[in-house]
Formats: structure tokens, sequence, C-alpha cells
């Protein structure tokens, strides 16, 4: 079992869902921390292969806070992400909800350009 977790964060509330091979396993939203968003995580550490986001204005904190927890995250490019979401044939699928949509963009392009984040 490997499973992915994808991140939808936003300034007050960030998005959490981990899936493996397509079923989820949580889907939960937690405050925008990463001590927070990593105890959200926890129960799948030995499991978990990658966590993604996309990069936002967050991305230069969360970023290095979650490498520092622990956490394999990756930073996506809003770009790729949005164009793995415009390729997904049945976008009303609840599933794709909340931070899933990074989730794919992890899952179906393994050479994903990671973002560039900046201070």
């Amino acid at each position: 079992m490997s499973q992915f977790a994808g991140l939808d964060v936003s300034i007050d509330e960030a998005a959490v869902c981990v899936v493996d091979e397509g079923v989820v396993l949580m889907q939960c939203s937690v405050a925008t921390g990463s001590e927070v968003i990593t105890k959200a995580l926890s129960p799948f550490a030995a499991t978990r292969k990658r966590v993604g986001h996309e990069a936002r204005a967050l991305s230069p904190w969360l970023q290095p806070a979650l490498l520092a927890s622990g956490v394999p995250a990756v930073c996506m490019e809003t770009r790729q992400v949005r164009a793995t979401m415009s390729a997904q044939r049945n976008k009303n699928d609840p599933a794709l909800k909340d931070g899933i949509d990074g989730l794919r963009a992890i899952r179906d392009h393994a050479q994903i350009k990671r973002g560039l984040i900046k201070a």
C-alpha cells in the first residue's frame, strides 16, 4: 500500500485528502499550519508516499516546514495542476474535490516539474 495525499491550502484552512489506488481513505479540513497538517497526516506516515500541494502564496513557508517535519511534500506548478485537472473526464466526481486535484497531478505525472519557491 502506498498512499498519496493532496493539500488544498488557503490562509485559514487546508483541505487534506489521502487516497490509495483511487479509494479515499481520509478527507478533512484543518487549520492552516504545518504542525496541524502533519498531525492530520500522521496515521498514514508509514505508508504515505508523497504529499502534494500547489504552488501558492503560502508555499515558501509551508514547503520547508512540511519537509522539516518529515512529510515527503512536493510543491507543484499551478499550470501543470490545472492542465491535469482539465484532462479529467468527470469533473463532477466528489472524489476530485478539495485537495485531490494536487494528488492526481502527483500520481499521473511522475516527471512533474517541482514548483519554484521564492521567498
